[in-house]
């Protein structure tokens, strides 16, 4: 719907108010649509489930926020490079956001089998199907990484300047380790926060991206002075210091999973 009404109203001469419009119709619509479907009542809300949702969303922004702090803080410290530099990290960040859009859709599907296997309230069938979704999530990473590999090359020959391509593909390089780490972590992290780990998640993403991300990028670039690439190995530093951790706190043992 959003593509379509685009188009028309572009083609309509409606310009970018009218994409606004259009956007914002559509998701409208589809608000409607879930409200239907799911034949939302609020004759009777459970005060204590209700507060329970309303600290754990707490939890989950304040993470959310942070991290998009964190975020906006990198990128304004990333683009003091210029813009030609500063393009090709957006190119390959474009690329990663692409293949991580799998990974993250791996991360949702173990969060509901994981919360699926939770509510059995059998600790036997969880430890079980835990390793599975671990494998599983290893093998879906590996399938990422070969997809990243093949994909990136004619990706970035379509969109990087030619006598720039040396540059963007050590970029893209060193870029795939960011990719291999995020796919490893998100469904870490997604598993961690079906269990009510959302203020240990919190705070790991918190001190990833506050602190560790762009002290580690002041760093590279203007004390280690490696230029462009120093703003790829600080973000794959970050997603390798969380994949530990959060491995490390998965396989100490299974007293994070809260069955309540």
């Amino acid at each position: 719907m959003i593509i379509i009404s685009n188009v028309l109203v572009i083609k309509f001469g409606y310009g970018v108010k009218g994409i606004a419009y259009a956007t914002v119709f559509c998701e409208f619509f589809e608000l409607l649509y879930y409200l239907t479907l799911n034949k939302i009542s609020f004759e009777k809300i459970d005060k204590t489930i209700l507060n329970e949702i309303l600290e754990i969303y707490k939890q989950c922004i304040a993470g959310v926020l942070s991290h998009r702090i964190g975020v906006i803080i990198f990128t304004s410290i990333a683009s003091t490079l210029g813009e030609d530099l500063y393009s090709i990290h957006v190119m390959c960040c474009q690329i990663a956001f692409f293949i991580n859009a799998f990974g993250l859709g791996i991360a949702e599907g173990l969060l509901v089998l994981f919360g699926m296997s939770i509510s059995t309230f059998d600790e036997k069938i969880v430890k079980n199907n835990l390793k599975t979704l671990k494998k599983s999530s290893y093998i879906g990473t590996s399938l990422l990484i070969f997809i990243a590999l093949l994909v990136s090359y004619p990706f970035l020959k379509f969109m990087a300047d030619n006598k720039n391509m040396e540059i963007v593909l050590i970029y893209m390089g060193i870029f795939m380790f960011e990719i291999l780490f995020e796919c490893l972590s998100n469904p870490m992290e997604a598993m961690l926060n079906v269990a009510k780990e959302v203020r240990f998640v919190k705070m790991v993403n918190f001190l990833s991206v506050f602190f560790i991300r762009n002290i580690t990028l002041i760093i590279l670039l203007y004390i280690l002075n490696f230029g462009i690439y120093g703003v790829a190995m600080a973000l794959v530093f970050d997603y390798f210091i969380r994949t530990l951790v959060y491995y490390h706190k998965m396989n100490k043992n299974l007293n994070w999973i809260n069955y309540n």
